[in-house]
């Protein structure tokens, strides 16, 4: 009788029509207690060092924890504290999508580390659509719980490099150091100039004033204590909580340069030369012969 051989479980799972769901998307490089791995159908396990994250599960991290990813194109996911990640199958040709469903993410794209290996993933933030070209970005997802802070919606700030932000058709390029709003009620991102709120670290906090603009449209607030990003022809006012002080504020304060007054001269050394002594010997005399004086 023959034998049957069993399959590989990756090979079962495509002859039953699930390889996109169990492909991998990524490997966890660091995790904190508490952080979660959540399969397809909803099993929640503890996240380890060195666990392969399949396409269709979700990493949550708890209150205080963080996780890094590190993705098959050679991205790295920095997941922050009370953060969920959707890590969806791709659709056809299309590079691996990763959903922020909660909280924070920093994405490093992988030309950062190796120019010769391109980024292939798209990063889905609420409604925006952020693509990464050797950029640096991080991005937090606001939802309807925290309508008394900040508008919900998608905030993504550029560190470095070149990035594109997007919601339905309309793209835009990130500018660096400046954040991008992605709302329900605004058509297009919507960028504040004049200064970074306090959106990507485990507090929410907004500048005191600001410019909000947009490529068709400009909103100014003046005279005002808040700031709020609004809807297109709209503004919306919301109390600001106390402000957060971090690298990013420290770069707003004025610079100080120390000068440092010339050192005096070293005084002049005295140079004594050290002769070695001389000895005099005293000098031969000719030796007279007792002939010559006759004393023989």
């Amino acid at each position: 009788m023959a034998r049957i051989t069993p399959l590989p479980i990756a090979t079962a799972l495509c002859l039953l029509g699930s390889c996109a769901l169990a492909a991998p998307a990524g490997t966890v490089l660091f995790t904190q207690t508490g952080s979660q791995i959540v399969d397809a159908n909803g099993v929640p396990r503890p996240a380890q060092r060195g666990d392969v994250l399949q396409h269709g599960e979700k990493l949550r991290t708890p209150p205080g924890g963080i996780s890094q990813v590190l993705m098959l194109d050679g991205s790295i996911l920095g997941v922050r504290p009370q953060t969920e990640l959707r890590f969806d199958a791709p659709a056809g040709n299309a590079p691996t999508a990763v959903s922020l469903l909660q909280g924070s993410v920093r994405v490093i794209a992988s030309e950062l580390m190796d120019s010769k290996r391109p980024s292939a993933m798209t990063l889905m933030s609420g409604q925006a659509t952020l693509r990464l070209k050797g950029g640096d970005v991080e991005t937090t997802v606001v939802d309807e719980k925290q309508r008394g802070t900040v508008d919900p919606g998608s905030y993504s700030r550029l560190i470095t490099g070149n990035a594109s932000i997007g919601k339905g058709s309309l793209v835009e390029p990130l500018s660096p150091r400046q954040v991008s709003f992605v709302g329900s009620a605004n058509l297009a991102p919507v960028t504040l100039t004049s200064s970074i709120p306090e959106l990507f670290g485990s507090k929410l906090a907004l500048p005191a004033t600001g410019t909000l603009e947009t490529s068709k449209t400009a909103v100014l607030s003046t005279g005002s204590t808040t700031l709020q990003p609004p809807a297109i022809d709209s503004k919306v006012v919301a109390p600001v909580t106390s402000p957060i002080l971090n690298t990013t504020s420290l770069d707003t304060l004025p610079k100080t340069t120390l000068v440092l007054a010339p050192l005096p001269p070293p005084p002049p050394k005295q140079i004594i030369i050290t002769a070695p002594p001389i000895t005099l010997q005293p000098p031969k005399l000719p030796v007279v012969s007792c002939k010559i004086t006759r004393t023989c």
